[in-house]
Formats: structure tokens, sequence, C-alpha cells
């Protein structure tokens, strides 16, 4: 029994040993794999990057300070995103296969990565001489989705999107639109050796050859077929490669004889030269130079064609084409079109929108001598404080100042721009539901009372009426409800009138109190009925007045 448990005890104690000397020994060989492709760099300190492909120039690009730039083969803008894009792929890479380098094969293409900063400027051959880590790719296996990229002595199996990532097309990693923010420019000048525009504010204008307010669609046709220039191709002649044995010289075809020149206050872009084939036509700046397709080219030429069109095919017939947030009137009052506010007054909603729409609407191009007398003028002011002035010529002729046309409109529009500030006060003395009306009061007589059913009213002398009298009052008093419920005054009226009749309405809201509005009011003129209510003169319709003589009959 002793031996048999001494041996026991020998036996664990081996064990024991055993198992730690294992596990010291599977710590020394089997350490953690790092299975990162940017193992040991520091993404974020990246520099520099430069590819090198066979039988295409050398492309670098460097970092300086928060943007990147082309430093090699020419030197431009490079697209932030995209290089952000691709150093996010470098840090999140993983590979799946660790083999020697030679089992890579071939490659095609070598991505130098640098972290160090150059100290001379940052422009070649001072790049060359920098700290740097290359990456050999390769092209995909046949029937995967991987790829080798060789590391040193490593060649690490990749998913072939990663491969992909880091051999981008060079034109991917340039300002691909270099003129898509042109609709946000203040400025934009186009011009060739025979002929030039100049295009500025909002709403855009020509002030060169001529100034007008353009249409809105031939600018909206401008910004969009320039803004959509995009560089396809980094093929301009000064890139080209000298001819291999395997590929015989081919011979560009001669550029246009007359390039065109967009200018906006980021640069001055070159469009129209030759880019090597006749699909593509060069564009090219300080910061930008590639191909861009021929259509898209012609259609940018055909935008700014229709700009070089005569002032009548060129300039906006609407006389303020803006989103108005103020007007300036004729009498240097402000109306405020966002709060509907006149001065210190509410501002009368239907006339407010009559004035907009008057403003908007399109009108008849015709003559406009700059030594006519000008009756009346207004300015316009849009949410982003852009501002169209007008002026108002005998005729009925509107006229922005320095255009050589102007705009023909309806003696009643001429009438509303030459309103001022007491024309759009709002002079609705209360506003009520025509069918609150509970009772109507004329003179010192008993209230006529609105029935269950409407159009029912009881009458105070309803004993004495014919029918049709009494039909007629009905009528008259279904008028007054609805006029006076909420009255519409057709404007200011006379300051002084003789009183004819005292006007109480009985209103009975859903909640709250009865309440009472008095008006007192006038004979029956030729321009309205004449009344004072809430301290106001008013001019209401004639019917007012009519219908309040027939019920005091």
């Amino acid at each position: 029994m002793i031996a048999t448990r001494r041996g026991l005890e020998l036996l664990v104690a081996i064990a024991v040993l055993l198992g730690v000397l294992l596990s010291l020994d599977l710590r020394r060989t089997s350490p953690t794999t790092d299975r990162s492709l940017a193992r040991g760099l520091d993404v974020d300190a990246v520099s520099a990057l430069g590819w090198q492909r066979q039988g295409q120039p050398e492309l670098h690009l460097a970092r300086e300070g928060e943007r990147w730039v082309w430093i090699k083969p020419i030197e431009a803008a490079a697209d932030r995103s995209a290089v952000a894009n691709l150093l996010a792929t470098l840090r999140a890479a993983r590979w799946h296969r660790r083999e020697p380098a030679s089992a890579a094969g071939p490659t095609h293409a070598v991505l130098t990565i640098s972290t160090a900063s150059p100290t001379t400027g940052g422009k070649p051959p001072e790049y060359a001489d920098l700290p740097r880590r290359t990456l050999a790719i390769g092209a995909p296996l046949p029937g995967t989705e991987q790829a080798w990229i060789v590391d040193g002595e490593d060649a690490l199996l990749v998913d072939a999107w990663v491969a992909r990532a880091l051999d981008p097309d060079p034109v991917t990693l340039m300002v691909r639109l270099p003129l898509d923010a042109i609709a946000q420019a203040p400025w934009i000048k186009i011009g060739d050796m025979r002929r030039g525009l100049q295009i500025e504010g909002a709403p855009r204008r020509l002030v060169s050859p001529y100034v007008a307010v353009v249409r809105s669609e031939l600018i909206e046709n401008l910004q969009q077929a320039v803004g959509a220039l995009e560089i396809v191709s980094l093929r301009p002649s000064p890139w080209i490669p000298g001819p291999t044995p395997s590929s015989p010289p081919t011979l560009a075809p001669e550029p246009p004889s007359d390039p065109i020149t967009i200018e906006v206050p980021s640069g001055s872009f070159v469009i129209g030269q030759s880019c090597g084939d006749p699909g593509h036509v060069r564009l090219s700046s300080r910061t930008v130079t590639g191909c861009v397709t021929r259509e898209a080219y012609v259609a940018a030429l055909t935008a700014i064609e229709a700009l070089h069109a005569t002032a009548r095919d060129v300039m906006e017939p609407r006389p303020a084409p803006v989103d108005a947030a103020t007007i300036t009137l004729r009498d240097g009052a402000i109306l405020d079109v966002t709060k509907l506010r006149i001065g210190e007054h509410a501002a009368d909603p239907v006339r407010v929108t009559e004035l907009l729409s008057l403003l908007a609407a399109p009108a008849e191009l015709t003559d406009a001598p700059r030594t006519a007398k000008v009756i009346a003028k207004l300015e316009i002011t849009d949410r982003h404080a852009a501002t169209i002035s007008l002026e108002l010529l005998p005729g009925g002729v509107v006229r922005r100042p320095g255009e050589d046309l102007g705009m023909k409109v309806t003696p009643a529009s001429a009438s509303v721009l030459e309103r001022t500030a007491a024309a759009y006060r709002d002079l609705t003395p209360w506003s009520e539901d025509p069918l609150a009306v509970l009772a109507i009061r004329i003179d010192d007589n008993r209230s006529s009372v609105r029935g269950a059913v409407i159009g029912e009213w009881s009458h105070p002398n309803k004993s004495s009426q014919m029918p049709w009298a009494e039909a007629a009052q009905s009528t008259a008093l279904e008028l007054l409800a609805s006029q006076l419920a909420a009255p519409r005054p057709i404007s200011p009226g006379p300051p002084a009138f003789a009183t004819a009749h005292r006007v109480v309405i009985v209103i009975k809201p859903p909640a709250g109190p009865v309440l009472e509005h008095a008006l007192e009011v006038g004979r029956k003129t030729a321009a309205g009925c004449p009344v004072r209510a809430s301290g106001m003169a008013l001019l209401l319709p004639a019917p007012v007045c009519e219908a309040i003589a027939t019920i005091a009959r």
C-alpha cells in the first residue's frame, strides 16, 4: 500500500512538471500572430505614397499639412477623400496566409509608403531618400477572390479587394470634378481668343459684354454642364509614355485651335486641347490636368454658346426672380415678406401675394431708353441678402438698372408697383368665423337673430313685412354676416364722412364669452362703402352699404 501510494504521488509530480514545461515551451514557440497588413506601420503618420507600374510613369503623392498633393509626374491637387480611403484600407487589411516571397509569383505594381517628413520642400529626389516600406501587389489568384502582396521576405495572401484598393487607377487619386462647385462661385469668367463673358452674383447676371440678369434655365444648364466636366483619364500629351517595341507610335489628332478658359476664384481652367485621341479633350489648370470625354466638352460648349445669344434670348423676363425676404417700396418703407409686416403693422397677405406674383411672372421684353423718367423704384432682397433693383418707367415698363431692355406690364400691375406702405397695411379690424355671427343690430332697432338653419333670420318688424321683403332682408343679413365677420377693405377710407348707420355684429364663438364688434357706416359712394371700425377709416365693397340699407328699411 505504501509503495503504491508513493508511486502514485511520484507520477502526479512528474505530470505536473511536464505540464509546466510544455506550457513554457508553447509560449516560447507559438506567439500570438498579428495578421495586420500594416503591422509595425503608423498609418496616421504616413507622409508620402508612391506607385511604380511597368510601362507607366511613376506616381508620387505627399502630405502637406491637411492636404495631399501630387509631386510626380505632375504637380496637382489630390483628392483627400480618395487618399483617406486608401489609408483606411491599409489600416484595416488583414492577411489570411503567409508564405515566402517567391510564392507570390510576378507582381505588377509596387506601393511605397513613407512616414517621415521631407526636409527640403517635399520635391523629388528628397522623397526618394526617406525611410520607406514597399508592398508589391500581384494579380488575383485564378478562381478566387484573393491576391498576393509581397511585404519584404513574406508573401501575404489577402482579399482581392485589398489589392485593388492599394493599386488604384491614378485618376481616382486626383480631384476629378475640379469645377463641381461652380454654382457657389461669386463670379465666373469664360472666354477664348475671340470673345468672352463674365457672370456675377445671385441671381446670376452678365456684367460683360453687356449687363443682364440671365434666364435661370441658361444658368442651370451652364453650371450643370461645366460642373460635370470629369477627368476620366490621365493621358494628356506630356504624360503619354514613349512607345515600346510591342506598341508602335501613334499620331495624336491636332488640338482644337481655340481652347476655352473658364476662370473662377479657385483657379483658371483651360479646356479644348488635344488629349491624344478623338474621344477625349484636355482640361488643365495649376492644380489639375487630365482628359474629359468629348461629350462632356460639347455639352459645356453648348451651354456656354447659349450665353452668347442676343440679349432678348439671354435676359430673364421675370422682374425679380428671387425668393424675396424684404421689399423696399417706392416711399422707402420696408415690407418684410417673411414676417408679413410693414413697419410696425401687420401686412395684408392678399396684397403681398399680389406683389410677389407680379415680381415672379414673366413679362414681355421691350426697349427701355436710358433717358426715360423713373416713376418709382423698388428693391427686392432675398433670404441670402442678394438684391435686385427695379425702376418703373412711363407706359408700364419695368427696368433693372443697367439693362438695355425692360419688361412690359399691364396698367393694373404698374399700379401695384406704385403702392406705398399704407396700401400694404393689413386693414382687417377683426377676423371671425361667419358662422359664429349670432345677431346683427342696425341703429337702435332690435337685433336680427340667426335661426337654427343657415339663411334663416328673425326680423324685428317681421309682422309688417311682405314675404318678398322678408326674403330680401334674410339675404342681406347673410351677406353682412359674411362680409363683416372678417371685413376685407378695398383700401383705406376717407378720414371724415357723415355717419348714416351704426352696425353691431354679435359673435358667439365655440368657446368663450359673446363678443360684439361695432362699425359706423357712411353712405355708399362710387368708390365703395366708407366705414369706421376699431379706430380705422376703411372702404368696404359697395354691397355692404346696400345690404345695410335693405335691412334698415
